[in-house]
């Protein structure tokens, strides 16, 4: 049998649950870890959180929504980084954005999700 590498993840057969399964260990440290009927499903998903690990745009907490994001990126990054009219004119824009999308999950946050803003406003 041939074994992964290291931070390639593994897939296996949970029998307790009779499920397939696949877990990922993060940079920081926490494992993800995904569930689901086929073997295929779980490959998948572990593709694109690999994929996101070495994108550094994986998420740590699946329940972030796209308001908590906005907030963070203005204390964390805006504050330091721009100019105040261009924080000015991203707060304004925040304005449409946050009510339509805010309280969708970062990680569920899909195309036609932004779409619909487009077609609303």
């Amino acid at each position: 049998m041939k074994r992964r590498g290291k931070n390639e993840g593994s897939v296996y057969w949970l029998e307790s649950a009779q499920r397939w399964c696949a877990q990922l260990t993060l940079p920081n440290g926490k494992k993800k870890t995904k569930k689901a009927k086929t073997q295929g499903e779980v490959k998948k998903w572990l593709l694109e959180q690999r994929k996101a690990v070495q994108d550094n745009v994986y998420l740590t907490d699946e329940t972030y929504t796209v308001s908590r994001f906005m907030d963070r990126y203005f204390e964390d990054i805006a504050e330091h980084t721009l100019a105040p009219r261009t924080i000015l004119s991203y707060r304004n824009i925040r304005k449409h954005i946050e009510p339509g999308l805010g309280d969708v999950k970062l990680s569920q946050l899909r195309v036609d999700h932004l779409q619909k803003l487009y077609s609303d406003k």
